[in-house]
């Protein structure tokens, strides 16, 4: 590659324009200079190459002809990306609009909870979030103005059966008492508290 070449290469790659800093820098990368002053060669070729605008000073910006092109063709990719982006929130708003028409319509509140009665009464880790799931479904419906009294009631009738449920889908292990009742693991060797035996192991 001559030197002039990789000039070009390198102003292009920095996007059509770069200060002369960095020419100094990148440019002896692709192209050898046998002189001992290889800034003084790039600036000679700046100002001799008929498509590249030497800069005003020796901090001064230097740029390809072709930047202004580059620079309108960046311009217009970022506005084509922008009205797609644009397009995707438009078309997004709208499905949304669009589900909560749908649900105004209905005009049903327990279109939005009966899932979560479901789940209550099913998939919490524990009893206390099904019945703070519960809790909060009975405040929803006692203050809700989205359905009418006869469906508020029969919801609340189905939320306040989470509980029982609840238990029903979760059974408790039941409580050992007896030594019958005790996998042993431990070569039999079973440390046994008995109350009528006044605290004595």
């Amino acid at each position: 590659m001559t030197q002039e070449e990789a000039v070009i290469k390198v102003l292009l790659e920095l996007g059509g324009r770069a200060t002369l800093k960095q020419l100094y820098e990148i440019v002896p990368k692709y192209a050898h200079f046998g002189t001992k002053t290889p800034d003084a060669s790039i600036r000679s070729i700046i100002y001799k190459n008929k498509d590249i605008i030497p800069a005003n000073d020796n901090d001064g910006w230097v740029e390809h002809i072709s930047y202004k092109d580059i620079t309108i063709n960046h311009l217009k990719s970022e506005i084509a990306n922008k009205d797609k982006y644009i397009q995707t929130l438009k078309e997004e708003n709208e499905h949304l609009k669009n589900e909560l028409e749908k649900e105004v319509n209905n005009n049903k509140a327990s279109v939005k909870t009966v899932w979560m009665i479901d789940y209550a009464k099913k998939k919490p880790n524990n009893e206390e979030r099904a019945e703070g799931i519960k809790e909060m479904l009975n405040y929803y419906y006692l203050y809700s103005e989205e359905a009418s009294h006869e469906e508020n009631f029969n919801m609340l009738q189905d939320i306040y059966k989470i509980s029982g449920e609840y238990c029903k889908n979760h059974p408790k292990l039941p409580f050992i008492q007896t030594a019958e009742q005790v996998v042993v693991s431990n070569h039999g060797n079973v440390n046994h508290n008995n109350d009528r035996d006044n605290g004595q192991k």
